[in-house]
């Protein structure tokens, strides 16, 4: 995983008592492509990475007067985290943000996304009538570094455990 979850994740098998290295093949790159918010319109987010590139961003103002709908709770809290104001979850898929987002109906939605993506949500909310501007702001591409040695770290592992992302390109 890329980081920030790496450490996250090596944090939590380490609170288990494991000894973890960290060494994530994906890095992920932000833009600093300015977003324009039109007036009354919603911003969607389904990925923390989506999130993080979004409050690069946003002024304080925008924070607090934009409503943020995110696809889960986790990425919902990231959101709060980050300073928004008005952030709701729509608790599950793509599917279950496009019903709350359909049924909340902002005039315009930016949906900030990654270059990558699957569930094609901008194409579900337009085909519900909503007006959407597609903000890809982040990309995951390998890692330009790999810093352990495999022929070193292979005969000192016991366990190895490798994440796979099938959505990031190879």
């Amino acid at each position: 995983r890329p980081q920030p979850e790496a450490a996250k994740s090596a944090a939590a098998l380490e609170d288990l008592g494991h000894d973890v290295l960290v060494d994530p093949v994906l890095e992920v790159s932000y833009s600093s492509q300015s977003i324009d918010f039109p007036l009354q319109a919603a911003i969607a987010v389904t990925s923390g990475n989506g999130v993080r590139a979004l409050s690069k961003l946003a002024t304080t103002a925008q924070k607090r007067r934009i409503p943020v709908y995110a696809v889960g709770d986790k990425t919902a809290e990231l959101a709060r985290e980050a300073g928004f104001a008005n952030v709701q979850s729509a608790k599950g898929t793509v599917d279950d943000l496009v019903r709350l987002l359909s049924e909340a109906r902002p005039k315009a939605v930016v949906y900030v996304c990654g270059r990558d993506r699957k569930g094609r949500l901008e194409d579900k909310l337009a085909d519900c009538g909503l007006t959407v501007t597609v903000a890809e702001r982040y990309h995951a591409d390998k890692s330009k570094v790999f810093a352990l040695k495999r022929s070193t770290l292979f005969p000192m592992v016991r366990l190895m455990a490798f994440f796979f992302i099938p959505s990031v390109p190879q």
